[in-house]
């Protein structure tokens, strides 16, 4: 039987894995050596099917579930991943241009935010052993929350529309966050417990939008009134003067 990717591109028999892999047929499978590991391991174990036209599990804990597919896909001559829009109609988005990664307070990875050319976002959720598709079913967190907790916390954190953003912001010494979903996302009431007590500053984008955003942000979801009981706190939506309109950077400032 012949298998096939997304695309219809016929994936490499079991046989032939086998031999570009180094490894051995076993059943309906094949055991081979995991990236990066001796040519006596046969720890990865590849089978055909699935909408990639293969499978692939690690018995070794700390191979990433997501770089043990890639290297299978380089070593035996097949074409890199790229996301699909999933319409149903085989269209395919452009590469993945930027990805960024979520973590919990404990430094350990949550979520990743996968960007392409064409601006799509794609989350996945890490499941102990690598990623799979979709947002964590657990509370949605801060973009680097460990440096926001780290952070002293009388000092102003910048929220901003993206995670693009973010990092520019954090680069240039400021404190800056977002939460997933972007200008897009809803502000939900789990991420405001990481803001109480702090000075908050609303960095939108400089286009049309930028003040329905802002209204949408902490501010209309509680960390006002949490500010207000630590009696010092406040909230605030810059905008940056001269910065023009519509230019698609938080107010100017990350051109």
């Amino acid at each position: 039987m012949t298998y096939n990717d997304r695309e219809g591109n016929s994936v490499p028999s079991l046989k032939d894995i086998a031999r570009m892999l180094g490894g051995q047929i076993s059943g309906d499978y094949v055991l081979a050596p995991g990236p990066g590991h001796s040519t006596n391991d046969r720890s990865l174990k590849v089978s055909l099917g699935g909408p990639d036209g293969f499978l692939v599990h690690s018995f070794a804990a700390s191979d990433d579930a997501i770089r043990c597919k890639d290297y299978v896909r380089e070593r035996c001559g097949m074409a890199p991943w790229e996301p699909h829009k999933g319409n149903g109609h085989g269209q395919r988005w452009g590469g993945v241009t930027a990805e960024y990664i979520y973590r919990d307070a404990d430094g350990n990875r949550y979520l990743r935010v996968q960007r392409t050319a064409e601006k799509k976002f794609w989350q996945h959720h890490w499941a102990g052993s690598g990623w799979q598709k979709g947002a964590p079913r657990g509370p949605r967190i801060p973009y680097r929350l460990p440096e926001l907790l780290a952070a002293d916390p009388t000092r102003p954190v910048f929220i901003v529309e993206g995670e693009k953003d973010a990092d520019r912001l954090t680069s240039l010494g400021f404190l800056a966050t977002t939460s997933s979903g972007g200008s897009n996302g809803k502000w939900t009431a789990e991420l405001n417990s990481h803001f109480a007590g702090r000075i908050v500053r609303l960095l939108p984008d400089n286009d049309c939008g930028a003040f329905a955003w802002c209204r949408g942000q902490p501010s209309c979801c509680g960390i006002a009134g949490a500010r207000r009981a630590h009696h010092e706190r406040w909230q605030r939506c810059v905008r940056l003067a001269g910065s023009g309109q519509h230019r698609g950077n938080p107010g100017g400032a990350c051109r």
